[in-house]
């Protein structure tokens, strides 16, 4: 379901970000992610939404990511492993809300890369309140 779908929408305060691959709303203590159908998502594209967030809430935000999978696209599962090395205290963890077992594959093969562990979840709403609770 899309962020903008949900209840979540009103209930929470956040700031859009609008990119020309994907959507992302920047919240308090996490942010929420949805790539367009059909993205390459690179390192290029993820240092730009590193560097969109440093702008937003400052050095060393250590936020919790939340990749929205509501549509297909393909990521470079190394991607995290080279923005976390340039960007050391830009995320205190991850997870994928999947819908279905393509993008929960993916997400595994993702894992393999990534320093700490890629939660998995089938909602949005229960990823939004792990993303609440969960302090590094």
């Amino acid at each position: 379901m899309k962020f903008e779908n949900s209840t979540l929408y009103t209930n929470l305060k956040f700031h859009k970000l609008q990119l020309e691959f994907g959507t992302y709303y920047l919240c308090d203590s996490f942010v929420i992610g949805e790539l367009n159908a059909g993205v390459h998502f690179d390192f290029n594209k993820a240092d730009i939404i590193a560097e969109e967030i440093i702008k937003h809430y400052g050095e060393g935000p250590k936020l919790n990511l939340i990749a929205n999978r509501i549509h297909s696209y393909s990521v470079e599962p190394q991607n995290w492993t080279r923005v976390l090395k340039k960007y050391p205290d830009l995320l205190c963890s991850s997870c994928v809300v999947a819908y279905n077992t393509m993008s929960t594959l993916n997400a595994s093969l993702e894992n393999r890369f990534f320093i700490e562990d890629i939660l998995l979840f089938n909602s949005l709403e229960d990823a939004v309140l792990w993303a609440q609770r969960f302090k590094k």
